[in-house]
């Protein structure tokens, strides 16, 4: 009788239910989501998933990278996914529902080490206009780079005024090009140019300058499809982000890992104020 008990135990208990499959699709950025051996390895936005997991419990990810068009073309499709580290676009909007989720401190100008006195400074601060106006120094931006707004908007300005140049290029091949002088400046968050900073290929070290015009954070987050399947797993990611901002210290320790000291120490108060909002109520999806 003793042999056959876990049998019958097997039998009498009802099966646990499979968990459900997310695939996350990302899109290969150095120092948000880094990779090795053509998979997502590690990095800021992919770290940022891992910490969410931990209370979606029910759910099993799987992580893929993708391009920006074919994200795009998943999203408009209903495809069964969702993506993260995205900057809120009113494009995306269109196509999936976005769940509000990391603070990314502001955009800064990247120029060569050394010849940071090339550029029109005011406290220290760039100052675009000027910038623009100076025929010796040749900028760029990424076609396939998402860029906050307004920022977005001056760069594609500047672009049609022939005083800034748009390269379809992925950032870590941008970041590249500017070490090997193939032009003077260009735009990125700190996390890739911090991560670029240990590339093998890389040419004279490069350094960061704050933008004048455009010194607030911007907001990052998660997008699923406006399909049935997707309002519903957006709903639950967004319960998940609320938790998570509730309990904040392991938000915090993200961002300590994730910024410099001195970014942290001047953005860190703003970063837990937001949290503390962020656990109050859900989003709204319309």
């Amino acid at each position: 009788m003793l042999k056959l008990l876990p049998l019958c135990l097997l039998l009498l208990c009802p099966s646990l239910p499979a968990a459900e499959r997310l695939v996350w699709g990302l899109l290969p950025t150095p120092g948000h989501v880094n990779v090795v051996d053509g998979k997502p390895k590690d990095g800021a936005a992919l770290e940022s998933l891992w910490l969410l997991a931990r209370h979606l419990p029910d759910i099993e990810m799987e992580y893929q990278l993708v391009n920006a068009p074919r994200l795009d073309r998943a999203l408009s499709e209903g495809a069964p996914l969702c993506t993260s580290g995205s900057i809120r676009t009113a494009q995306r909007d269109q196509l999936a529902y976005f769940v509000p989720y990391l603070l990314v401190t502001p955009m800064q100008l990247i120029v060569r080490a050394g010849e940071q006195e090339r550029f029109p400074l005011r406290n220290g601060k760039v100052l675009l206009p000027q910038l623009f106006a100076d025929p010796q120094l040749r900028g760029a931006f990424s076609t396939t780079r998402i860029y906050p707004q307004p920022l977005a908007a001056t760069l594609e300005q500047a672009n049609r005024a022939g005083q800034l140049q748009a390269i379809g290029v992925w950032t870590d091949q941008l970041l590249l090009m500017l070490s090997h002088d193939r032009f003077d400046y260009s735009f990125e968050f700190m996390a890739p140019v911090r991560a670029i900073a240990r590339h093998p290929q890389l040419g004279t070290a490069l350094a960061t300058l704050p933008l004048a015009e455009f010194d607030q954070m911007a907001e990052s987050g998660l997008y699923c499809p406006r399909s049935a399947w997707g309002r519903a797993m957006a709903e639950r990611l967004d319960g998940a982000v609320r938790a998570l901002a509730a309990e904040q210290q392991p938000l915090l320790e993200f961002y300590r890992h994730h910024l410099t000291a001195e970014s942290y120490r001047d953005y860190a108060p703003a970063i837990a104020a937001h949290y503390r909002q962020r656990a109050q109520g859900p989003s709204r999806f319309e």
